[in-house]
This record gives C-alpha cells, sequence and structure tokens, in this order.
C-alpha cells in the first residue's frame, strides 16, 4: 500500500524509468517482432523494432487511440502471432490493413488479456517512458495535491492539541473524533488520485508477487475457470464457498488476478473515489458479473455472505506506517470463514545497520548510461543524508547492498491469522552485529511478506538493501552522530512503535541503543506522521 501523505507520494527522486530499476537477465523485454532479441527497456525494445521495420508501436496505439488495456491487447495479439510462426512483415501489414469488424479489431477479444509470454516483462513498462510532458504535468499535480494534504495535517494536529484544553471532556470527545474522521476522509482522497495507483501497479515486485501468488495457486480458487466467458452468470447466493475478498481493492487487480484464476465470486472494498474507474475496469474486461466493487469502510458494509480468503495489499512504509493491516484484522473478524486464509499470510519487520557515505540517488544510475553517454556531470552529486540528523524524522530511500555493514535481526513478525489491533503497538529487544570496520550512519528498517498458508508454490515479497526495487524502499533512520565500529562489534538495544491515539496510521518510533553492552547512544525519538 502507498501512503498518500506529502512526505510519502511520488517526488522527483521517487520516479524511476527503466534505466533505474535493474531487472535480472530473464525479466528482460522481449521484442515484439522478434521475439529472440531482448531488452532492459520497452523504449529499446519499440526504438529496435521500428529501426528494423519501420513499425512505430507507440505510434500505431496513438492512432488507434488505444487505452492502457487495448494496448496490453494489443502486445499479447502480437506475440500470439509471432507464437504462431507470422513474420514480422506479415504482421505489420495485417496490422496496419486490419478494419475492425462491428467496431471490434482483431486484437479487441478478451482472450488477449491473458500474457501470451509468461511473466511477460513488456506488460509492466510499456508505457512508462510514453510521453514525459505528462509525467511532469502529474508531478506538479501531485505535488500540489500533497501540498494541501500537509496542510490539512497541520491544521488537524493544531486543532487537536486545542482541544486538550477543552475543560468539557464530551467537547474534547468529539473534536478529537472529528479530527480522525477528517484524517480519513484525507487518507482516503489520497487514495482517489490515479497516480499512486499507476506507481504501485508500475512496481513490478509488488505486482508480480500477487500475480505469481494466483497463477500458481489456483486450487485455492475454486471452479477454475480461464477466461471470463466461460463463468456463468451468478446468481443471489448466500454461501461460503468460492468467494474471494479484496480489502483495499484501489485499481481492482488483485480482484481481477483472482478472478482469472477461478474464483467464482470476487467481493472488492476500497472507501476512495478510484473505486468508480476500477469498476469500469472490471467491466471492459468480462469479469463484472464476477466481481463487485463496494464503495465503503470495511468497518461499515454489510455482506450477503462470509468469505472464504481474503487477499489485501495492506502494506505501507515500515510496514505499518499508513498501512491498512487493522481494516484487514477487522474484515478477517467480521466475514472471513477460514482465519488461515488471509493473503499474504505473514510479515516480517527487520533492521540492520548502514553506512551512508557512498549513497547516492537512484537517479544517477539513468544518467550514468544515457544512449551510450555518461552524463553524471548533469546530476545532482551532492544529495546525502546528512541534513536528516538530529531532525527526527525519518527517510524513505533505496540503499544498496554495500551500504548494509551489519547482519540482520528480525523486529517483528505478524501472522495474519492471529494478529490483533493491539498488537501494532509493540517493544522488543533486538541484537546484530557488525560485519566490517566502518561507520555506523543509520539503522535500516524493511519488510518481507509471505503467500505460504495452503500454497503449492509459496510466494515472498521482500523490499531490504538486497531485494529488487520495489516503492515502499527502505526506511532509514539517520543517527543523531555517526559511530564507529569494528567487524564483530554486538549492538543492542531496544525499538518501540506506538501509534499516535489521534492519527492511528503514523507512529512514534523510539531507538536505544548500545555497542558491546557498554558504550549506551542517547535514545533516539523519530516521528512517522
Amino acid at each position: 500500500m502507498m501512503p498518500p501523505t506529502p512526505d510519502n507520494c511520488p517526488s522527483d527522486d521517487s520516479f524511476t524509468s527503466d534505466d533505474d530499476i535493474m531487472m535480472d537477465n530473464d525479466e528482460l523485454c522481449k521484442s515484439l517482432l522478434f521475439p529472440d532479441v531482448s531488452f532492459p527497456s520497452a523504449d529499446e525494445v519499440f526504438s529496435y523494432d521500428h529501426q528494423q521495420t519501420g513499425f512505430d508501436f507507440r505510434g500505431f496505439c496513438r492512432e488507434r487511440e488505444l487505452d492502457f488495456y487495448g494496448t496490453v491487447k494489443l502486445i499479447n495479439y502480437i506475440r500470439s502471432c509471432t507464437g504462431d510462426g507470422c513474420t514480422p512483415q506479415a504482421i505489420i501489414e495485417t496490422l496496419q490493413q486490419s478494419v475492425p469488424d462491428n467496431g471490434r479489431a482483431l486484437w479487441d477479444d478478451q482472450k488477449y488479456m491473458s500474457p501470451v509470454v509468461e511473466n511477460d516483462a513488456l506488460l509492466f513498462c510499456f508505457d512508462e517512458a510514453s510521453d514525459s510532458d505528462s509525467e511532469l504535468v502529474s508531478l506538479e499535480s501531485l505535488k500540489a495535491e500533497n501540498a494541501q494534504l500537509r496542510s490539512q495535517i497541520a491544521e488537524m494536529r493544531t486543532t487537536f492539541r486545542r482541544a486538550l484544553d477543552l475543560e468539557d471532556d464530551d467537547k474534547v470527545k468529539t473534536v478529537v473524533q472529528r479530527q480522525i474522521a477528517d484524517r480519513d476522509r484525507s487518507y482516503f482522497d489520497g487514495y482517489s488520485c490515479v497516480d499512486i495507483h499507476e506507481e504501485m501497479l508500475r512496481d513490478r515486485p509488488r505486482t508480480v508477487a500477487y500475480m505469481s501468488f494466483c497463477e500458481k495457486n489456483k486450487d485455492l480458487f475454486k471452479d477454475k475457470v480461464t477466461k471470463a466467458s466461460d463463468i456463468p452468470k451468478l446468481e443471489s447466493e448466500n454461501r461460503a464457498e468460492q468467494v474471494v475478498l479484496d480489502v483495499g481493492c484501489g485499481s481492482g487487480i488483485l480482484s481481477l488476478f483472482a478472478a482469472r484464476c477461478g474464483a467464482k465470486r470476487v467481493i472488492g472494498i476500497d472507501n476512495a473515489d478510484i473505486i468508480v474507474k476500477a469498476r469500469a475496469a472490471v467491466k471492459r474486461n468480462g469479469y463484472d458479473h464476477v466481481i463487485t466493487l463496494i464503495q465503503g469502510k470495511v468497518e461499515d458494509v454489510e455482506l450477503d455472505c462470509k468469505v472464504d480468503m481474503i487477499i489485501s495489499e495492506w502494506m505501507g512504509y515500515f510496514l505499518l506506517f499508513e498501512s491498512m493491516l487493522s481494516t484487514v484484522v477487522v474484515a478477517r473478524d467480521r466475514f472471513l470463514v477460514d482465519k488461515t486464509m488471509v493473503y499474504p499470510d505473514r510479515a516480517t519487520l527487520s533492521i540492520c545497520g548502514v553506512e551512508t557515505s557512498s549513497f547516492q540517488d537512484r537517479s544517477l544510475s539513468f544518467w550514468k548510461d544515457l544512449y551510450g553517454f555518461d552524463m553524471t556531470d548533469i546530476a545532482d552529486t551532492s544529495r546525502s543524508l546528512e541534513s536528516l540528523r538530529g531532525t527526527g524524522r525519518p527517510t524513505i530511500e533505496m540503499l544498496s547492498p554495500g551500504c548494509v555493514i551489519t547482519d540482520e535481526c528480525l523486529l517483528r513478525e505478524i501472522r495474519m491469522s492471529s494478529v490483533v489491533d493491539s498488537d501494532l503497538d509493540f517493544t522488543t529487544d533486538f541484537e546484530f552485529r557488525a560485519l566490517r570496520d566502518d561507520t555506523l550512519d543509520a539503522l535500516v528498517v524493511a519488510f518481507s511478506v509471505y503467500f505460504e498458508a495452503h500454497c503449492d508454490v509459496p510466494v515472498q515479497l521482500g523490499t531490504s538493501c538486497s531485494d529488487p526495487y520495489t516503492h515502499w524502499r527502505q526506511t532509514v533512520f539517520m543517527l543523531n552522530e555517526p559511530v564507529g565500529v569494528s567487524a564483530g562489534d554486538v549492538l543492542s538495544g531496544s525499538f518501540r512503535a506506538t501509534r499516535l491515539a489521534s492519527t492511528r496510521r503514523d507512529y512514534e518510533i523510539t531507538f536505544d541503543l548500545q555497542i558491546n553492552g557498554r558504550s549506551r547512544l542517547p535514545t533516539m525519538y523519530f516521528s512517522l506522521s
């Protein structure tokens, strides 16, 4: 889940290009017309195909006014043609000469929403660099929206503090309740912004993890089908079998995964206005008789049945900040038949120590090899994390594995079958060892989630420094002062995470740290809000 708060919405540094995100060899984008040739990015695929054949894929999509889903279908249609042995020239001639039949083009078929090539990387990045101008406009719009959200939150806090001075307890309660409601509105309004959902969908490790869980564990989704046209129309029924609940459904992508993998009925709940567009996407893809999307809060919604499974992308930065975990717990307790059927079913929060002197903004990788030239002189290479020392403000960054100077320690494990709301405030001890002589600049917290219970093929999604880039990145807590450590030194302490009474999605974090049981650092306080 991506929190829509000002400091954490997409910024200049968090928008990444294909060059920023390093892919494994098996995640390269295959050429559309020459499937034996692969490239790191969609732009290079389309450029190569254009150079070899004269076919301008992006121009063709603009000419035919294809939206996101139409482009997905076109890619899969071309993939199916190359798979059938058609030559590039034959495919191009067919596309250019094709006239929509009764308003439908050759590729405008529901079957082309299913990938022809397994884990086709091109489907996840074909539109990432299609229009830099529109991206800049969207970015400016986001900044304006984020500034407004920051102002609203600051105003709320001021009002809340005034409320504490009121003599009438009933008035205090009324003010607090009103401010919590206002904070909720800001939260859900943030998720009405399409840009947030777009960045989450472009987060390949995140989206592929959920897709892989569904597609590799289809036995969990009863009444298996292969396409929407195979699903019979549903009559009203009140039963627990074959029903999947998508909590915080957003764009509806998880609901679509579940339906495509055989769920007989899928219910999605989200309080943000994005659900209106999600309903249209569900209908466009032919699953509107399987998927029902309900706008409202899980705490208030009434369902006509119990559910067999819950799937949700509830995680926030730091796993818990601005997360939907408490909402998923409510949904589990209200609607789920078997509490072990919440996915992901397990989450872990881990901590390690890092040095930040070698930290470089991820955008430098973009400038390092720009069309064959090293353009790093153009980039801002002065950016560092030093300015955050002593401010009590953590930051969200993607650090390289080379920054890590200690081993990793588990802070918290959450099992979705048994977690309760009070578990989200906790204190725990930690201990890890320095791996080399270096300077300890910061403590870094990252999380992993697991799809394991009842799964034939378990799936894991990680956000550590050694994992592939995700929009969550890592949460970096800069020490007030850097500390020298030697290989083998034992760093231990306590970690406390407490939610604010007025804004239950925000956290106050406290660290106590000592080295080899003797050198104790002053207690450090941070605010995730």
